[in-house]
């Protein structure tokens, strides 16, 4: 805070004009909205300790189709019913302390919804619902890894990837239930964002 006092010293002085004085002021209040983050107010990315595990979860991100890499392989998972969209979900899954956290991602690992309306909606399986791209590089403007299938995480060590849901149109997502060797929740607000 004391920073700003040289430049609250500088906004008050009588030498400086009446106009001078208030567009130094906007150029202040410009650069604290801007460094206070703006924006809705929602964070990007959600920390959560849980017992055993931490997790960040990211906002989701909803469209119609998603492509993604597996394997070395592009696979293209969509929904066929209009009033449905894949919301993908990006996670990191951390072990700070425990010594091995034997993992099985499946679709009862996690679920994604908004609590105050009671809807939660299930992983999907990516393997099994997408379909196989033939002749398309794996680097080209897919998400990946996904986090699907058995690893273990020891301590100090952490696992990140792309989880998939399938939710109506318009749903306000708020919440992730996480249930992988542990009971975590990470609320990030209603967030709905542009649907495509």
């Amino acid at each position: 805070m004391t920073a700003f006092v040289p430049v609250v010293q500088l906004l008050l002085a009588p030498r400086l004009s009446r106009s001078l004085q208030l567009m130094l002021l906007l150029v202040a209040a410009v650069l604290v909205g801007v460094s206070c983050g703006g924006g809705d107010g929602l964070a990007e990315v959600v920390p959560v300790q849980g017992r055993t595990l931490e997790i960040h979860v990211y906002r989701p991100i909803i469209e119609r189709q998603f492509l993604f890499s597996y394997e070395g392989k592009v696979y293209k998972l969509e929904v066929p019913d209009p009033s449905r969209r894949i919301a993908a979900v990006q996670i990191i899954v951390v072990s700070r302390n425990i010594t091995y956290v034997p993992m099985n991602i499946d679709g009862e690992s996690a679920q994604l919804g908004n609590a105050s309306k009671g809807e939660k909606y299930s992983m999907l399986d990516p393997l099994e619902t997408a379909q196989i791209l033939q002749g398309v590089p794996p680097e080209s403007g897919v998400v990946g890894p996904i986090m699907w299938g058995g690893f273990e995480l020891t301590s100090g060590t952490q696992a990140s990837g792309w989880m998939f849901f399938e939710i109506p149109v318009g749903l306000k997502t708020d919440t992730l239930w996480w249930n992988e060797a542990d009971q975590i929740i990470a609320r990030f607000g209603g967030y709905s964002p542009p649907e495509r």
